[in-house]
């Protein structure tokens, strides 16, 4: 039988063919057989483990859950009992008599002993049968100073100052004004755990007393009880919980302080209460989450660092958050132990189907690999030869032409590219962009890379390098896409140093062409001499004032310069006239600002100063000419020398009046603002002149009077 394979060639024979085409089609069919079979096992596999993973995830909460919850109450119960013995001491009605006593008293001895001593034997009574008393008894030390204590009752007045307390009461500390302040308030008055002086752990508890006759909540306290409990065995021992036989299994206590979390109860590590301290924005840190989300159930790592499943509850109206978690590996391990043993068989059955159709393509891939091989090779060799035809092609190009991943590595360099990381294009190949272009470079086109593959399109910017000697450069950078999806840009890196300094060389020529004209008008006109400079001056000051771009303010810069340059078209008689023009005289020096937009019409400027000077005799209010233009539709550099021209022109001598101050030419200019004029404009041109020293640029200038009509 012949070899199965793809039969192309006219050296078989049709039965060949025919044979070649039947054994595909067979093997075709079992290959689906074993894909499709493989499929399913995996799909049934995956669904299983993750259903007894949820399942047991489910289970454990559960489980914690209810630990928790017993736990939790059993806390509850704790805390409620203090404050449960201060309410009752607070509502006894000669506790309340007494206390009220020695408030009146004020001093008096005979009465601060009765009513004391009665409160005090009371107290003492009270923190004996209540639990508020010291774990080791009070002692004296040398040179009569006693030694902090650490549990005890107090009886103060409204201010905090006590008035009574049992033996052993240490000093109020600092807290418990805001637990009074809570407690006056209907709140729970607590002191939270904080480490003593004894260094044993203390809690304390605040409780208002109003007089026999007071209304809680209404009439003001007349003072307070207070209690300070030692946080002993006790507490701690009701976060054990009964009969549990875990390994790994802790509850615990927290609360936050400020960027820290501090664990109130022993821990399993030995850890003694509030002596350990981890950062709240420790990544992924079970007890962070349990304080962000109370009551909630997850998976984090524990302040060992271990992989824990945990539950947290919220203590009643405290700080404080009860978890409960185990490890990961005890609660799971069984689950995980089935996981394995499943992908085992799995991997098994997987290996055998590959091995199976291994086994059937084998005798079919002789005569296919060898037309593959060839067809590869000739491919190979059409792609080294492309290869070659583009490396050429860039490296005779004079731009640096690269392509980079989305790494930043490059994976393709041209000569050029080579040349000026002084390097072979081959030796570039796999590096990053700051190794060939340096820190600064490869950040600034890394950026661009950045632009180009968010916007989906090539994006172009100049750069302009201050190196010796100096470089300016346009770098071009185009997305790469494969299969709908980016890959990599194309970097061209083209050195435009020369064309730029043609532009500017071309702009030079300009502005030397721009002030030729302006000396010729200004020998032409003797009596406006520095007229057009003047207005350029202001039409800079105002525009750059109004926040105009860089383009706007070069524009409004050379129309002012050019504004005059029409008068070159009007007679010489009428522009050394020094009475009164006629309304025909008038109207023809109007006409030369738009006979100026003619001459320069065909002028090549990189700015609109024709469409400028053309729109200089339009009016803000729409009224002006030629084409009756208002607001916003006049160009903003016209808007700027209309108003600098009518400034300057106010400010200049005429024959029939004398050049007005700039504050008065500013008002008068005011009154047209919104008609004539943009009062924006106007409030720049101020700003400029008294703010800015457009009053001392002027001056400095010692402009020559002018005296020919607008």
């Amino acid at each position: 039988m012949p070899t199965p394979g793809i039969i192309e060639d006219d050296s078989f024979s049709d039965a060949e063919r025919a044979a070649d085409r039947r054994a595909r089609r067979i093997m075709l069919g079992v290959a689906g057989t074993l894909a499709l079979f493989a499929a399913v096992g995996v799909s049934l596999a995956v669904e299983f483990v993750s259903g007894e993973r949820e399942r047991a995830l489910q289970q454990w909460q559960v489980r914690l859950g209810v630990v928790a919850d017993s736990r939790t109450g059993d806390v509850s119960l704790w805390l409620n009992q203090p404050f449960a013995t201060l309410r009752s001491l607070a509502q006894n009605a000669s506790l309340q008599l007494y206390v009220g006593g020695l408030a009146q008293a004020a001093g008096a001895k005979d009465s601060e002993a009765v009513e004391g001593g009665y409160l005090r034997n009371l107290l003492t009574a009270t923190a004996q049968r209540d639990g508020f008393v010291a774990s080791r008894p009070k002692e004296q030390i040398n040179a009569n100073v006693e030694s902090s204590g650490t549990s005890g009752l107090a009886i103060t007045d409204p201010g905090g100052r006590i008035l009574v307390a049992t033996s052993g009461m240490p000093a109020l500390p600092p807290q418990f004004q805001q637990a009074m302040a809570e407690a006056k308030q209907g709140k729970p008055g607590l002191v939270d755990i904080n480490i003593s002086a004894a260094g044993l752990p203390v809690i304390g508890f605040v409780q208002p007393i109003y007089s026999i006759q007071g209304d809680p909540g209404v009439t003001p306290s007349i003072g307070f009880v207070a209690g300070m409990k030692e946080v002993d065995r006790d507490l701690f021992s009701r976060l054990d919980q009964p009969g549990d036989t875990s390994e790994s299994a802790e509850t615990y206590l927290i609360r936050r302080d400020g960027e820290e979390i501090t664990f109130l109860s022993p821990l399993a590590d030995g850890s003694e209460p509030l002596r350990r301290q981890l950062a709240y924005a420790t990544p992924g840190l079970a007890d962070a989450i349990a304080l962000d989300h109370p009551g909630g159930f997850g998976q984090a790592r524990d302040y060992r660092g271990h992989d824990v499943l945990f539950v947290s509850r919220k203590i009643g109206t405290t700080p404080w958050v009860l978890i409960r978690k185990i490890d990961r590996t005890e609660a799971l391990g069984e689950a995980e132990r089935r996981l394995g043993i499943i992908l085992a068989v799995l991997i098994v059955a997987v290996a055998g189907a590959i091995a199976l159709s291994l086994a059937l393509w084998k005798q079919g891939t002789s005569v296919r690999l060898e037309k593959a091989m060839s067809r590869n090779r000739a491919i190979l060799e059409t792609m080294r030869r492309t290869s070659e035809f583009l490396q050429l092609v860039s490296d005779a190009q004079p731009t640096a032409i690269a392509t980079v991943d989305l790494a930043g590595h490059y994976s393709f360099a041209n000569k050029m590219t080579a040349v000026e990381a002084g390097s072979e294009p081959a030796a570039i190949l796999g590096k990053t962009m700051p190794d060939v272009l340096g820190p600064y470079r490869a950040q600034l086109y890394g950026e661009m890379n950045k632009m180009a593959l968010k916007q989906g399109q090539a994006v172009s910017q100049i750069h302009r390098f201050d190196e010796q000697p100096p470089r300016t450069v346009r770098s071009t950078h185009i997305p790469l896409t494969e299969e709908n999806r980016e890959t990599g840009v194309l970097m061209i890196l083209e050195d435009v140093t020369e064309l730029f300094r043609e532009r500017d060389r071309a702009e030079k020529t300009l502005e030397g062409l721009v002030k030729a004209l302006v000396a010729l008008l200004d020998s032409r006109v003797p009596y406006s001499s520095n007229h057009s400079a003047r207005v350029a001056l202001v039409s800079k000051g105002i525009a750059e004032e109004m926040g105009a771009t860089p383009l706007e303010v070069r524009t409004a810069e050379v129309t002012g310069n050019l504004i005059n340059l029409g008068k070159l078209l009007v007679p010489q008689d009428l522009l050394t006239k020094t009475s009164a023009l006629s309304e025909e005289e008038r109207e023809i020096v109007r006409r030369s600002l738009l006979d100026t937009a003619e001459l320069l019409k065909n002028v090549e400027f990189d700015i609109p100063v024709a469409q400028a000077l053309a729109e200089t005799q339009e009016r803000f209010d729409g009224a002006g000419y030629p084409k009756g233009l208002k607001a916003e539709e006049i160009i903003l550099p016209a808007r700027v020398v209309t108003l600098a021209n009518g400034f300057v022109s106010l400010t200049s001598a005429r024959a029939f009046r004398e050049a007005m101050t700039n504050e008065r030419a500013c008002e008068v200019l005011l009154e047209e603002a919104d008609s004539q004029y943009d009062r924006r404009a106007v409030a720049a041109l101020m700003n400029f002149l008294f703010n800015r020293g457009g009053v001392e640029q002027l001056s400095g200038r010692n402009p020559t009077e002018d005296a020919a009509l607008v």
